[in-house]
């Protein structure tokens, strides 16, 4: 996904959630779901990721993991914004908070990341580009040089 080739993310994710051993109620099915929902959405194909997280989303309450709960709440936060961008806001917030409080950098700055993306969506250029040059700066003093890269591509 990382890399540009989201037909290949979406292909591994549809594999892991349909490993041997893996129930279609768990935090590893939620984990590849949020993923194939973050490549369908990159395909243009918003309507299939929605039908597809609607299952994650009813696992939310039950997932113990919380790098994965977080995960997979930036990824239906990406689906909302296509319909509901002041909810998507709103649950990309507390996702920033919680992934803060609980001392995940990268988590908060992916949350942060998909925050700015919604403002560049909603036509908020200036607060945009500089929600982006602010996660680029976090991302390189934390060493998070992906996200640095992926803050940086935007500004462009």
């Amino acid at each position: 996904m990382e890399e540009g080739h989201p037909d290949e993310a979406l292909v591994a994710a549809r594999a892991a959630a349909a490993a041997p051993g893996i129930k279609t109620d768990s935090e590893d099915s939620a984990d590849a779901n949020a993923l194939a929902a973050r490549a369908l959405l990159a395909m243009g194909k918003g309507s299939e990721a929605a039908a597809l997280l609607n299952t994650t989303l009813n696992l939310l309450p039950t997932i113990q993991n919380q790098p994965v709960r977080l995960k997979s709440e930036i990824a239906v936060a990406q689906v909302e914004a296509v319909t509901d961008s002041a909810a998507a806001g709103r649950r990309l917030g507390i996702v920033v908070g919680r992934a803060n409080k609980a001392g995940l950098p990268g988590i908060e700055m992916e949350a942060r990341l998909a925050e700015a993306e919604i403002m560049l969506q909603k036509g908020e250029q200036p607060q945009g580009l500089k929600a982006f040059a602010a996660i680029e700066k976090d991302a390189k003093a934390h060493s998070y040089m992906l996200i640095a890269r992926k803050a940086s591509a935007h500004q462009r």
